[in-house]
C-alpha cells in the first residue's frame, strides 16, 4: 500500500474529511467534478480504502503519513 499522496490529493482528502461533496470540492479547488472523482479513486486505491469513512479512519489512525499537517488535523 502506497501512502504517498500528491499535494492535490492531500487537499482533496482535507476537503472530503470536511464533508464537502465532490461538486463542492471541485468548485473550491477549481477542478472538474470528474477530476475530483478520479483523484478520489486514486486516493482510495493508494490507501486501500473504499469509502470516506474508511478514509477518515485511515487518516486518524495514523496509517497515512501525511506530509501536510492540515490533512491529519482536518
Amino acid at each position: 500500500m502506497s501512502d504517498t499522496l500528491t499535494p492535490v490529493e492531500q487537499e482533496i482528502v482535507r476537503c472530503t474529511l470536511s464533508r464537502l461533496t465532490c461538486q463542492q470540492v471541485a468548485h473550491q479547488l477549481r477542478l472538474s467534478e470528474g477530476t475530483v472523482q478520479a483523484h478520489l479513486r486514486s486516493i482510495y486505491s493508494k490507501l486501500g480504502v473504499a469509502s470516506p469513512l474508511e478514509l477518515l479512519l485511515c487518516v486518524y489512525s495514523g496509517a497515512v503519513k501525511a506530509t501536510d499537517e492540515k490533512v491529519a488535523a482536518a
